[in-house]
């Protein structure tokens, strides 16, 4: 029997690249069920700490693994200068087919020379911070711009697994819970505060009028989760508004008891997603699914390439978006569309780039 396939995962510790990463595992596991004959996958996460003690170590390091100097791929000094000895000791143990890791200086790094040690393939999540061409394969959103090359993918938002997930035991106990089907449901997925995003209480009490609004007129129920990056002041609006709500049948505050597999289960079982406007792996997710997507708008905060990925995703007919003031009308409108018909399925390009490689 052959040795199965060893997937290597490097965390950066943000959930949304994590579950990027994972997505390429699922793809991988797809990719082996259609071989003549599968290895199988085995999945392995090393959780690093991405952050220099000095910024006189970064440049240190950095200026000996330019990206341009040819006699410098990223030896094991400067690995182990860039690393704890926690993680340089599990980094050596570490064994690897694929390296998959989030773009940043470190975890790329890191993977061009476990990649290198290993004689496995590195794939990258987003646009790297040197130059591409020195990894098997890059996996790109289009808002990043770049040009294409021979060993890149340009997706149209962030690779998920989400409608694998939602087969998990997460989203079918939630469906168990929610019982009958010909209810209308709405979710409420709300990210925080992200880079120069800010989640502002008035939008969010803007918000939650119109959704009580729209829940009353459709006699729908309401299924809402929050994040870690959730401000505690939007927190306190939610339970005060929800947490004694007849129609709110799920409401999940990450920072106090957090619900695994929370997304794809409520994805799974609403027919609508109101979806924050700053979580590219979260709106990626929503648009996955069968669930129709609306994004409210508010992006004053909100940087140019996250505002192209927002009107690309729109314009192709992937998500709706509203102001909050006028949440209520379009969750009217969507709900007298039928079954979802446009998905986002970024998995089609991701797997043939790895079809390419391996």
């Amino acid at each position: 029997m052959k040795n199965p396939m060893k997937v290597l995962i490097l965390n950066d510790h943000v959930v949304g690249h994590l579950r990027q990463c994972e997505a390429v595992y699922h793809y991988l596991l797809e990719y082996d069920r259609r071989r003549q004959a599968p290895r199988g996958v085995e999945l392995e996460s090393l959780e690093l700490n991405t952050k220099f003690q000095s910024g006189f170590l970064r440049r240190a390091v950095f200026g000996f693994m330019h990206p341009r100097r040819d006699a410098c791929e990223g030896c094991d000094h400067c690995v182990m200068m860039a690393t704890s000895p926690g993680d340089y000791r599990r980094l050596l143990a570490a064994d690897a087919d694929v390296v998959v890791t989030p773009f940043g200086k470190r975890t790329t790094l890191i993977a061009r020379w476990l990649a290198r040690r290993r004689g496995a393939k590195s794939v990258v999540l987003m646009k790297p911070q040197d130059f591409s061409d020195r990894y098997d394969l890059v996996v790109v959103p289009r808002h990043d711009a770049v040009e294409p090359r021979p060993n890149m993918v340009v997706t149209e938002g962030a690779p998920n697994a989400v409608r694998l997930r939602a087969l998990g035991p997460a989203a079918t106990k939630l469906r168990d819970e929610a019982g009958r089907s010909d209810v209308y449901r709405i979710g409420l997925l709300l990210g925080g505060d992200y880079k120069r995003f800010r989640m502002r209480r008035e939008k969010i009490q803007t918000l939650v009028g119109q959704l009580v609004e729209a829940a009353g007129l459709l006699s729908a129920e309401l299924f809402i989760t929050t994040s870690r990056r959730t401000p505690h002041p939007v927190e306190e609006i939610l339970k005060s508004s929800f947490s004694n709500s007849p129609a709110c049948k799920l409401l999940v505050i990450a920072n106090e008891a957090n619900r695994p597999e929370v997304v794809p289960a409520v994805l799974s079982v609403c027919r609508l997603a109101l979806v924050s406007p700053e979580s590219v792996s979260m709106i990626s997710e929503a648009a996955t699914s069968d669930a129709h997507v609306l994004v409210y708008e508010d992006d004053g905060f909100l940087d140019d390439k996250h505002k192209l990925f927002l009107s690309n995703l729109r314009d192709k007919g992937f998500v709706h978006t509203a102001p909050p003031e006028r949440l209520c009308q379009k969750i009217l409108e969507i709900s007298r569309l039928g079954i979802k018909d446009r998905f986002l399925d970024d998995g089609k390009v991701v797997l043939e780039g790895l079809s390419r490689i391996l």
